[in-house]
């Protein structure tokens, strides 16, 4: 399990991290802000969401082992934090700030 939860930090440094460097270029820096902000807002909720009900369920089921309920839980919690995350930017770089949206980059000297 151990092995499991380093993995499960990797992907989320990985992830986070991955989401900052692809902010598309040539958008406001204070809109980009926002709306990464709230993405990651959104992404804690539904990963606060889904690991509290799942714990509730888990625990009820599974009297006396409460270790492996949290384990359960914040591995879904988890994934739903990185799908939100993934989504989030998905949608950030195709729809909500589009290639047509985006102030025109000057062309690289050289």
């Amino acid at each position: 399990m151990a092995f499991m939860m380093v993995l499960l930090v990797f992907l989320l440094g990985v992830t986070v991290w991955a989401f900052f460097q692809m902010n598309p270029k040539g958008i406001s820096a204070r809109t980009l802000a926002l709306y990464n902000a709230g993405v990651l807002v959104i992404a804690v909720l539904a990963a606060y969401a889904v690991g509290r009900a799942l714990y509730a369920d888990a625990v009820v089921a599974k009297a006396g082992h409460a270790g492996m309920a949290a384990y359960l839980t914040i591995m879904a919690a988890s994934t739903v934090f990185l799908i939100v995350v993934l989504a989030g930017g998905v949608i950030r770089n195709f729809f909500v700030f589009p290639v047509e949206k985006r102030a025109k980059e000057p062309p690289p000297i050289g």
